[in-house]
């Protein structure tokens, strides 16, 4: 079965998992917002913790399978920042080295 994907009022489309049109007003994403008021760390914490509360409740709310999906996306998103964060380590450790 695929995703369902619809066309909000301003004409973006919508994913219920990856892409909730209620959280994106103005053309500013919610997630982009939290990112930039956290640290690094603060923002890896904040998706995990996102990630164990959607595996938590995904049996009580009615949707279990989206539940489960948004815990993977925020499972996701924790392992892409990190990735990120070793790749910005592991240049500047080679800038450091080379010099």
């Amino acid at each position: 079965m695929e995703d369902v994907k619809v066309t909000s009022i301003v004409g973006q489309e919508s994913d219920p998992v990856n892409k909730p049109s209620h959280y994106r007003h103005g053309g500013i994403e919610c997630l982009d917002v939290i990112k930039a008021a956290l640290d690094d760390e603060g923002f890896k914490a904040f998706c995990l913790g996102n990630s164990i509360k959607y595996i938590y409740r995904h049996k009580y709310k009615g949707k279990p399978l989206e539940d489960l999906k948004k815990a993977q996306f925020y499972l996701n998103k924790t392992i892409s920042e990190m990735e990120a964060s070793e790749s910005v380590a592991d240049t500047v450790l080679n800038k450091t080295e080379n010099n």
